[in-house]
């Protein structure tokens, strides 16, 4: 007869299975960041400057004034949000560091994720349309999905082992 203790046997699969997870977890929460760093650096930045009396038109044309939005720059990026609740609203981030500020704000929702959740990474702004179509010359006649996708499968092809190796939950 052959007796076999597999109290240690089960703790070590529990810690693997907890580890795996957090690794798991955090492949994900990076990720993420990733396609929402990339979404916003292929993102326009406005010029209110140059382009006054566009900016203008958020105060002073019916069609705009609806939405609420500031005569700044800086909106189109700052607009980049992470959802892992399924809720999507437009996030108002304006001036030149709004796209870094937009970015920071990923860490608190990409904290909560939990392996299965759905991540949405979204732009609610109302002319975001018109820049995926090219209405700025900044998108080089490649928008903004078509650029960041590229570099979300690059990243997907070499960098999603690494950010497994790399993680403990954290982004």
């Amino acid at each position: 007869m052959i007796k076999v203790d597999v109290k240690g046997l089960k703790k070590d699969l529990e810690r693997f299975r907890e580890n795996n997870l957090e690794k798991m977890q955090g492949m994900v929460r990076t990720f993420s960041y990733k396609i929402a760093e990339t979404a916003i650096l292929n993102t326009p930045f406005g010029d209110a400057t140059l382009y006054a009396s566009m900016y203008e038109k958020r105060e002073t044309d019916p069609n705009w004034q609806s939405y609420g939005l500031y005569p700044f720059d800086g909106f189109a990026r700052g607009s980049w949000r992470v959802s892992t609740y399924g809720g999507a609203e437009i996030q108002e981030i304006y001036g030149r560091n709004s796209g870094e500020h937009a970015l920071k704000r990923t860490l608190g929702p990409l904290k909560e994720y939990n392996l299965g959740d759905t991540v949405i990474i979204s732009n609610l702004g109302p002319y975001i349309k018109n820049l995926e179509r090219n209405s700025s010359q900044q998108t080089m006649q490649q928008g903004i999905m078509a650029p960041t996708i590229d570099s979300v499968m690059q990243i997907a092809a070499m960098s999603l082992r690494s950010f497994y190796d790399n993680s403990i939950g954290r982004v």
